[in-house]
């Protein structure tokens, strides 16, 4: 629990959590769809999300697919311009 000190078993048990967890991928691919929002993703004012697909192997040599939720495409657009409002646009 948070805020709660660990005793030795619950230490130990939190590094063999964290062990587990310790995860490794060499990518392949990357690509993207769109599929109706789930779960997993945060509420959006439309019903389809992009989900983002990542092909890989592990250190073992396993594939791996990972769908990563929750990542949205932004674009940035650089403006070098005068951003005084007595000028205008």
């Amino acid at each position: 629990m948070i805020g709660c000190p660990l005793n030795n078993s619950s230490l130990q048990e939190e590094k063999l959590f964290r062990k587990e967890m310790n995860f490794s991928l060499s990518i392949n691919c990357i690509d993207w769809y769109e599929s109706a929002s789930s779960v997993y993703d945060p509420k959006v004012g439309s019903n389809t999300v992009p989900i983002i697909r990542i092909f890989g192997k592990s250190r073992s040599g396993e594939q791996v697919l990972g769908h990563v939720h929750g990542a949205f495409p932004y674009l940035f657009v650089e403006y070098e311009g005068n951003l005084s409002p007595d000028e205008g646009m």
